[in-house]
């Protein structure tokens, strides 16, 4: 696997670097269906290809219905042993990402359809101004602290999405001024990456793991044989950005090693800056900014102890959640809450 270090030192003085980070929040933001259990029963009922994808299903059926794509993949890794073969196993989950590139699919065509009734002004509007004014949500110490990070440097946004779907990449064509998104875990109908982080999160199993099973289920591992550049890629966004803003990304554990790169970005430099933008349906009481406070300090905490760091008071200062507050709110066809985590 490369190794990645972040650089050390003070933020470029002509240029500010912008990373977002997209998440399965923004698809469900738009009322897209695409959390594991919106595909788990159409999954358990369809038809099998053979005995083993029978018995696979039946297992899902007696099991917990996940609801985040990171839960489900984490269970797997737990549950390998419970397949007869290395070949059972990939067998089964070949199958299940096939049924979930169709029913993506599906959505995706779904989605843009209804899009295309969504005046393109306002499309344009609030692409626009979620990516220039993304910390309007956040207390006033901390807008101006992210503005002064900012202040009167030449802006550069770069997008990372874990999102198997282009419907970011649809919305983001308004404001062609900006880069596409580099999809790390691939796109729908070509590439699709899923899994865990690492061999170490395998349960032992009877039978022998090899690169059979690394190519199929650990997403490293498959970036590393298929497209290195795609990881060195990302890698290079995160340790080169000043302000990483991420939405509707989950910050699970199969997603560990992006998790450690953010972490050593942050340690690396006090002016580096995450605000992190997570499923929260609460309407705050104004009239008390302090509970929104105290809302924020919790979501802080959690979020530090994903990301494997202490809770102290510089790296507090770096990260910023602004609960109650959304953007990318294109407000059509929205079924529930947006940011609800992959």
């Amino acid at each position: 696997m490369p190794k990645f270090t972040v650089p050390v030192g003070k933020e470029p003085k002509g240029e500010c670097k912008i990373l977002f980070i997209i998440g399965n929040g923004f698809d469900l933001g738009l009322g897209m269906k695409t959390r594991y259990s919106d595909m788990y029963e159409s999954y358990i009922n369809s038809k099998s290809k053979s005995e083993s994808i029978k018995a696979f299903k039946v297992r899902l059926s007696n099991d917990i219905k996940y609801e985040n794509w990171s839960d489900f993949e984490m269970a797997m890794a737990k549950k390998a042993n419970d397949f007869s073969s290395e070949n059972e196993f990939v067998e089964c989950i070949r199958d299940f990402k096939k049924h979930m590139a169709d029913h993506l699919e599906r959505e995706t065509q779904n989605k843009v359809e209804k899009l295309g009734q969504v005046a393109f002004t306002e499309q344009r509007d609030v692409m626009w101004e979620s990516i220039t004014n993304f910390e309007y949500g956040l207390i006033p110490n901390d807008v101006k602290e992210i503005k002064r990070i900012r202040g009167d440097k030449d802006l550069t946004h770069s997008f990372l999405t874990f999102n198997y779907t282009k419907i970011f990449d649809y919305l983001l064509r308004f404001v062609n001024i900006y880069d596409y998104p580099l999809h790390i875990h691939g796109t729908l109908g070509e590439d699709i990456v899923t899994g865990v982080d690492g061999d170490d999160q395998l349960v032992p199993t009877k039978y022998k793991i090899t690169r059979k099973t690394e190519r199929a289920f650990i997403k490293p591992k498959f970036n590393e044989s298929f497209d290195v550049e795609r990881i060195k890629q990302a890698a290079n966004m995160i340790t080169e950005s000043n302000i990483i803003c991420s939405y509707g990304f989950s910050y699970g554990q199969s997603d560990r090693m992006w998790l450690n790169l953010i972490s050593q970005w942050l340690l690396a430099n006090a002016g580096h800056h995450l605000v992190a933008f997570m499923y929260d349906d609460t309407l705050y009481d104004k009239i008390n900014p302090d509970i929104r406070m105290d809302a924020e300090e919790e979501k802080k905490i959690e979020l530090l102890k994903k990301l494997g760091l202490s809770d102290n008071d510089e790296i507090f200062k770096q990260v910023h959640i602004p609960v109650g507050y959304d953007i990318f709110d294109i407000n059509f066809d929205k079924t529930e809450a947006s940011l609800q985590p992959v």
